[in-house]
C-alpha cells in the first residue's frame, strides 16, 4: 500500500493542470453528498404519495429533477475536465520521456529495449492520470461507505459486528490478491517488451533472415514465445476473475444482511417501509463500495506497474540539468587513457592534448581503432581507465545530452531521416537560430544546391520510399548538417568516403572554413588527402604515436 500511495504522489506531481484536478475533486464530493441524499428524497416522496399529500409529492418531485439535472450536469463538467487534464497532461509526459530518453548516458541499460522505452511512451504513459483519478474515487468510495456505514449502523449497531467482518475479510483478500496480481502484471509487462522487441528484430531483418533461409527457425521461436505470453495472460485473467467472484460473493453478503437486518427492524416496528427502502439504498450503496475496493485492487496492478516504468524515466535528473548554460571547451585532455571495445583494449596508457583551432589526423589503416577513439570523445563510448577531459569536465558529466551540444560527429553510421532536406541539415537547431541563406551557403560549397533546386519542393523536398538521393548526395547533406552545428569540438570518420573525385576538393575547403574555432579531429587511412593537418597522430597496436 506504501509503494501504491508514493507511485499516486508521483503521478499527482505531474498533473500539470492541478487546479482542474482539485476541481474535479470538489465534484466526486459532490457526487457523495448527492448519493447520501438520494435515498431520502427516494423515501420522502414513498412517504407523502402513501399520505396522498399532493403538494408536498410535487415538491419532491421539483426536488428529484432538479437532483437528476445536477448529477447531469456535474457528469457532463467531470467528463470533460478528465479530458483536458488526461491529454496535458500525458502530452507533457510524453515530451519529458522522450527528452530524458535522448538524454540518458549512452551506456545505460535501459537504452538497450527500444521496446520497453516505446511502449513507455506511447502506452504507459497514459496509465498516469488514471492512476490519480482511480485513487481519487476509491478515496471517495471509502468516505461513502463509512458514511452509509454509519447511518446503517446508527440503526441497528448490533448487528454492525457482521459487517466489519465482512469488511475484514475483504480486505485480507484484496491485500492477498493485489500482491498476486501486481507481480503478474510486471512479469506480463516484461514478456510483452521481449515480444515486441524479438517481432521488431524480425521485421527488420526479414530479408536477411529469408536469405539465409532461417524462417523456420525464427517462426518457432516466434510461436514458443507468443504461446508463453498467451499462458500468462490466461493465468493472469483466471486470477483477475477468482478476485471479481469473490468481491460479488461479498457485495450479496453484505446486502444480504442489510435486507436481514431491515426486515427485521420493519417487523418489530423499528424502522416505516419507507424508510427502509432508503435503508435498503444505503445497503446497496455501501456494498457496491465494498465491491469497488476490489475492482480498484484488481485494476490498479496494471495502472500501478505501468506508472512506475514511466516514473523512473520521468523523475531521471539529466546531466544537462545539473551543468551551467554555456562551458568554454578550449582543450581536450587525455591523461593515462585506456579505452576498451567489446572486453578488447583498444588503447592503452595514452597521454595527449588537443587544442582549439588545430586540426588534428588520426591514421591507421583499417580496424586499428579510429573509430573507436572518434566514438569515445563524443561520449558513445566510456573511457576503461584513466581520465578524459574536456576543459575542466570529466567524460562521465560531459555525457549525454550536454555532450551533444559541445561534439559534432560526423559518422559512417549517420542517416538521413524521412523528413525534408532542410529538416535533415537543421536536425539541431532547437531555437531557429541558422538561416536559410546559411543552408544555402553551405550546400553551394559541396556542390548540391542546384541539384537540390532542381526537386519539385526544392530544399523542403522530403526523403520517402518514393523521392531518394545518391548515396554521395546524401553524404553531404549529413556533412552540411556537421558543419553548420555550433559545436566547439569537431570529429569526422572518413568524410571523404562515398563521396566522388571531383567533390573531394570541395568537401577538404568546407572542412577547413568550418574548423575556425574548433577542436578538430579527422580520422581516415587517406593521411595524403589532408596535408593542412596540424598534427598528426598514427593509431599502431593498442597506442598512439604522434
Amino acid at each position: 500500500m506504501n509503494n501504491t500511495l508514493y507511485i499516486v504522489c508521483q503521478c499527482i506531481k505531474c498533473i500539470k493542470p492541478k487546479l482542474l484536478l482539485c476541481v474535479s475533486a470538489v465534484i466526486k464530493i459532490l457526487f457523495l453528498i448527492l448519493t447520501v441524499v438520494k435515498p431520502v428524497l427516494l423515501a420522502k416522496f414513498i412517504y407523502d404519495v402513501t399520505k396522498f399529500d399532493y403538494i408536498s409529492v410535487q415538491l419532491d418531485a421539483f426536488y428529484i429533477i432538479c437532483f437528476f439535472i445536477i448529477t447531469l450536469v456535474l457528469q457532463t463538467l467531470a467528463f470533460f475536465i478528465f479530458q483536458r487534464v488526461e491529454q496535458y497532461t500525458v502530452a507533457d509526459i510524453k515530451k519529458v520521456l522522450l527528452k530524458n530518453i535522448l538524454a540518458l548516458q549512452p551506456d545505460n541499460v535501459v537504452l538497450k529495449n527500444p521496446a520497453m522505452l516505446t511502449e513507455i511512451i506511447c502506452f504507459d504513459s497514459n496509465c498516469v492520470t488514471q492512476v490519480v483519478y482511480k485513487f481519487i474515487n476509491f478515496f471517495i468510495d471509502i468516505i461513502t461507505a463509512v458514511a452509509t456505514g454509519i447511518i446503517i449502523f446508527s440503526a441497528n449497531f448490533f448487528n454492525a459486528t457482521i459487517i466489519l467482518i465482512i469488511l475484514m475479510v475483504t480486505l485480507i483478500t484484496s491485500t492477498h490478491y493485489s500482491k498476486i496480481l501486481h507481480q503478474l502484471e510486471k512479469k506480463e509487462k516484461t514478456s510483452v517488451d521481449e515480444n515486441f522487441r524479438f517481432l521488431r528484430n524480425i521485421i527488420l531483418n526479414r530479408l536477411t533472415i529469408k536469405t539465409n533461409d532461417a524462417a523456420q527457425y525464427f517462426k518457432h521461436k516466434y510461436n514458443n514465445e507468443v504461446d508463453t505470453l498467451t499462458s500468462n495472460k490466461i493465468y493472469k485473467e483466471n486470477t483477475s476473475w477468482k478476485f471479481h467472484i469473490i468481491g460479488s460473493t461479498m457485495e450479496k453478503l453484505s446486502i444480504i444482511v442489510f435486507i436481514v437486518i431491515g426486515i427485521n427492524m420493519v417487523f418489530y416496528g423499528q424502522l416505516s417501509l419507507e424508510m427502509f427502502l432508503a435503508f435498503y439504498s444505503y445497503s446497496s450503496i455501501f456494498s457496491s463500495s465494498v465491491t469497488k475496493l476490489f475492482k480498484f485492487t484488481t485494476e490498479m496492478q496494471s495502472l500501478i506497474v505501468s506508472s512506475q516504468r514511466v516514473m523512473q524515466l520521468y523523475n531521471t535528473t539529466t546531466i544537462e540539468d545539473l551543468l551551467p548554460n554555456r562551458i568554454d571547451i578550449s582543450s581536450l585532455k587525455f591523461e593515462h587513457v585506456s579505452i576498451s571495445y567489446t572486453n578488447t583494449i583498444v588503447i592503452e596508457d595514452f597521454s595527449y592534448s588537443f587544442f582549439r583551432d588545430h586540426i588534428y589526423l588520426i591514421v591507421g589503416s583499417n580496424g586499428s581503432g579510429k573509430t573507436t577513439v572518434l566514438n569515445t570523445l563524443a561520449g558513445l563510448i566510456r573511457i576503461s581507465d584513466g581520465l578524459l577531459l574536456y576543459g575542466n569536465i570529466t567524460q562521465d558529466i560531459m555525457l549525454s545530452t550536454c555532450m551533444n551540444k559541445y561534439v559534432s560527429l560526423y559518422s559512417q553510421d549517420d542517416v538521413v531521416y524521412n523528413i525534408s532536406i532542410r529538416d535533415n541539415i537543421l536536425l539541431f537547431d532547437e531555437h531557429k537560430t541558422i538561416t536559410l541563406n546559411q543552408v544555402e551557403n553551405i550546400c553551394k560549397e559541396l556542390k548540391i544546391w542546384q541539384s537540390i533546386q532542381n526537386l519539385p519542393c526544392g530544399i523542403d523536398t522530403k526523403f520517402s520510399d518514393t523521392f531518394n538521393m545518391s548515396y554521395g548526395q546524401k553524404r553531404k547533406i549529413i556533412l552540411a548538417r556537421i558543419l553548420l552545428k555550433p559545436s566547439q569540438i569537431l570529429l569526422l570518420d572518413e568524410p571523404l568516403n562515398g563521396i566522388d573525385r571531383q567533390s573531394q576538393t570541395d568537401v577538404l575547403t568546407a572542412i577547413r572554413k568550418y574548423s575556425l574555432g574548433k577542436i578538430v579531429i579527422i580520422a581516415t587511412h587517406k593521411e595524403d588527402q589532408f596535408l593542412f593537418a596540424d598534427e598528426v597522430i598514427r593509431l599502431r597496436a593498442k597506442e598512439i604515436c604522434k
